[in-house]
């Protein structure tokens, strides 16, 4: 995942609206490039098992992370929108998808009958959604100021760091 600041940049770089500066590019190729040195290591103890599948599954998640980042600029420079309407429509499409995966796989009852065998968790699942907003709403006022590579660049720092 340390390489999602690429996908970004490239889908930027090709079709976007949204012009980023060499030292954006620079910053973002020089973080992923530490960021791949750091966990080299890591890399060479994994076994080859289920191998493909992650790199698949990996592949998939770059690509529309990329895809993502590049969407979310084309809509901000063409309809001038708020960082609170692309943060309700990403919720609300993102949640209509995993009700429907939820639903699809049967999780979505057994997740409620948990919650109400075990009402404390009420409490939790409150607290999470609130700091969430908090968290989402800051990562969207970045999107809306400085762009998706900038934000790519600054939640994957964040994500590293806090390894």
């Amino acid at each position: 995942k340390t390489l999602k600041i690429l996908p970004v940049a490239l889908f930027s770089l090709i079709g976007g609206k949204r012009k980023y500066s060499r030292n954006d590019y620079a910053t973002a190729f020089i973080a992923t490039l530490g960021m791949i040195i750091y966990n080299f290591e890591d890399a060479r103890n994994l076994n080859g098992e289920n191998q493909l599948v992650g790199i698949v599954l990996l592949a998939c998640s770059l690509f529309f992370d990329g895809w993502l980042g590049y969407e979310e600029d084309e809509v901000k420079m063409t309809h001038d929108v708020s960082a609170y309407y692309l943060m309700f429509t990403m919720s609300l499409v993102s949640s209509l998808v995993m009700l429907a995966s939820c639903l699809l796989t049967g999780d979505f009852f057994g997740a409620i009958s948990y919650v109400e065998q075990h009402p404390v968790y009420i409490n939790y699942l409150l607290a999470y959604g609130i700091v969430s907003v908090a968290g989402i709403t800051c990562i969207y006022a970045i999107v809306v100021r400085f762009g998706a590579l900038i934000s790519s660049i600054v939640t994957t720092t964040r994500k590293f760091l806090s390894i």
